[in-house]
């Protein structure tokens, strides 16, 4: 099945803004010039990695279908989904490199504050930046996590090259981390 974007809005995802905010949640934070890798807060549980990579993919063919030049395309090349092995639904939260910090700041200003409308879900998106910073940082701290409890579509992945939406790029998606391929296999 192809995304189409519909209104010039992503799949599976609801642009609001909350006006009234008490507790200072899902406030607007200024992300650091050379910010490229994102924290996505407030996932919802059923959401699978295929489904943010889809969401992702919806998302930069949007923003650059907007641009009038070639540079700085909105594209992405990390992504990680943790999930909760035990009830088999992610952890909440996930974390996403853009390859350049003006694709991170569209993203952040499209998702920051919005509603998830797969899954009747009530959770609002909050986009902070990630602790580690980069493509090699973030690889380089998911290589040696355990994924042996979960399946490979649980793991971490990277892209070569980086996902841009569109149909003329195929990326080729790496896994990343320590997995038990046997397992996989034979169900040990």
């Amino acid at each position: 099945m192809k995304w189409v974007p519909v209104d010039n809005k992503v799949l599976g995802f609801k642009e609001t803004r909350w006006k009234n905010n008490r507790r200072g949640y899902h406030k607007l934070l200024p992300l650091e010039p050379q910010t490229t890798s994102l924290m996505i807060r407030n996932v919802p549980s059923r959401y699978t990695r295929n489904l943010l990579i889809q969401t992702l993919d919806n998302h930069c063919q949007l923003e650059n279908r907007k641009l009038s030049n070639g540079g700085n395309k909105s594209a992405y090349d990390f992504v990680y989904l943790p999930i909760d092995f035990k009830r088999r639904t992610n952890a909440g939260f996930a974390f996403v490199n853009f390859t350049n910090p003006k694709a991170a700041f569209r993203f952040r200003d499209a998702f920051h504050g919005g509603h998830w409308n797969l899954f009747e879900s009530s959770k609002v998106a909050e986009i902070t930046i990630a602790r580690i910073q980069g493509k090699a940082a973030l690889i380089n701290n998911c290589k040696c996590m355990d994924f042996s409890d979960g399946l490979e579509e649980d793991m971490p992945v990277w892209f070569a090259p980086a996902r841009d939406g569109s149909d003329q790029v195929r990326s080729k998606m790496f896994v990343v981390g320590k997995f038990s391929w046997a397992k996989m296999k034979f169900g040990n």
